[in-house]
């Protein structure tokens, strides 16, 4: 039976390991990082995108085009183009909470989305909640306006 031992003993130095490792992880606060920003794409996903849906629907109506693939496009390009006025300020939002525990300080800049929304106001102003709205535009401008296409 004693052999037993010597087969299972780097398992189990293995499973201490890893439960070490965790312990770590954890006190980290790595994992409790992991959904930093959460609630406030849980809050905001609906009526955002419900904005790009009325967008949408307001752009075919606006456009005066025959109906078709070009309006369609053009309808998602702009739909797209009002939604990500409103998107990107909140994704700047989740991923500085997402991040911030990646810095060299001792303690969180902000607990919650409002204390990053005044904080980047504070700091960077307009300029810092709508930083990188551009590469956002031309990737998902150019998706909506695809995904009308296939959509007709």
């Amino acid at each position: 039976m004693a052999w037993c031992w010597h087969l299972l003993s780097p398992i189990d130095s293995l499973k201490a390991q890893t439960q070490f490792q965790l312990k770590t992880v954890w006190n980290r606060s790595i994992i409790k990082t992991l959904y930093r920003g959460y609630g406030l794409v849980l809050a905001s996903t609906v009526p955002l995108t419900a904005t790009y849906f009325i967008s949408m629907e307001t752009s075919k109506k606006l456009l005066p085009l025959q109906e078709g693939p070009v309006k369609e496009f053009l309808a998602g390009v702009l739909a797209q183009t009002m939604a990500s006025v409103m998107f990107t300020p909140r994704d700047v939002i989740k991923e500085r909470m997402q991040v911030q525990h990646l810095q060299n300080t001792t303690t969180d800049k902000y607990d919650k989305a409002w204390d990053a929304l005044k904080f980047v106001w504070k700091t960077e102003g307009a300029k810092g909640l709508f930083r990188g709205y551009f590469q956002t535009l031309t990737l998902w401008s150019l998706y909506g306006g695809v995904r009308q296409i296939y959509l007709i």
